[in-house]
């Protein structure tokens, strides 16, 4: 007998985000792990830098407006904010695209600040995609307008 094929099934998170969640269906959303979602902006950890802060408001705020923002994000979002402020650090010791590279005894080779920056980019890129601030996740999830999800929007998985 040949596996079934076709779209896999939606996750209980995003029934629940999407408000199509049914208890009789899927079973109580709080068996699924379905959490409180927060209304507010949490506050800044203490002793971060600038680019942390800034990131912070722009990751907490694009999904406290979506609806989706819950206490466990915090820590991922804590870590995306924490590697935007290791790509600023490095890249203001980088400085001039002189000092991409050093010399050593054994000749001219790489500053090893340029492996940083890439892999902090690449973090940076991976992580924005699962939050939903790439055009594939945002797809998945309904934007809130005044409190309620939107049904004007079209998403990937629902028909219109």
């Amino acid at each position: 007998m040949a596996a079934k094929r076709g779209r896999p099934p939606k996750p209980p998170e995003l029934k629940i985000a999407d408000g199509t969640h049914r208890n009789t269906r899927h079973g109580p959303a709080f068996a699924i792990g379905a959490e409180k979602k927060l209304t507010a902006i949490p506050k800044v950890p203490n002793n971060k830098g600038k680019e942390f802060k800034t990131y912070w408001r722009i990751y907490c705020d694009g999904l406290l407006g979506a609806g989706v923002l819950s206490e466990r994000d915090i820590p991922v979002i804590t870590q995306l904010c924490d590697t935007h402020q290791l790509l600023s650090d490095t890249l203001e010791i980088l400085g001039d695209v002189t000092q991409h590279y050093i010399t050593d005894d054994h000749g001219i080779k790489r500053h090893p600040a340029v492996t940083t920056v890439e892999r902090a980019r690449n973090y940076i890129a991976a992580q924005q995609l699962i939050l939903g601030f790439g055009p594939c996740g945002r797809a998945k999830v309904p934007p809130m307008v005044d409190g309620a999800k939107s049904t004007d929007v079209q998403t990937m998985n629902r028909k219109a």
